[in-house]
């Protein structure tokens, strides 16, 4: 078994951050060529090794969406490489992010992540589809979310009421 959380995951983006992210992936490109131009490239995906790692880290398909904004030393070949975004710099947003907003709980990706999950069971969507969206290799991961469902004096109705 492979290291704890890391594995793909995919979500939904909001209709109204679809031209952002467009935007963003536009100035990657931008980025990239010019770091390609440059001699440099960006890390060598795990797994990858020698030639064949270099040549996937100088294709487009197989960059960072969200890459750090300095070059840094490769730690085995010494080059400099772009590499993905340091997850402490969003935790970092995230946190200032709370407190711009007035919030006085503190505020992490995991906490978002636990809302997510929360308001899409709030929305009555099926909880497979939020395992597929958490990761969760087991759906009694995800069932921990169940509790919203159980709350009482809210809108809930009897089957015979619809």
């Amino acid at each position: 078994m492979g290291e704890r959380g890391v594995k793909d995951r995919a979500t939904m983006l909001p209709e109204r951050l679809v031209g952002v992210f467009a935007e963003h992936i536009k100035f990657r490109r931008i980025v990239f060529e010019g770091d390609v131009a440059g001699g440099q490239v960006s890390a060598v995906k795990p797994g990858a090794a020698g030639e064949q790692g270099l040549k996937l880290s100088e294709d487009w398909g197989w960059q960072y969406i969200f890459a750090a904004k300095k070059l840094s030393a490769d730690p085995v070949t010494g080059k400099l490489v772009r590499s993905y975004q340091d997850e402490k710099l969003i935790q970092q947003h995230i946190a200032r992010a709370a407190v711009l907003a007035g919030l006085v709980k503190v505020v992490t990706p995991h906490v978002l992540r636990h809302s997510f999950a929360t308001h899409l069971l709030e929305g009555e969507c099926d909880i497979r589809t939020i395992q597929e969206l958490l990761g969760h290799s087991d759906v009694s991961t995800t069932m921990i979310y169940a509790h919203v469902l159980n709350r009482r004096g809210t809108n809930l109705k009897s089957p015979l009421d619809f």
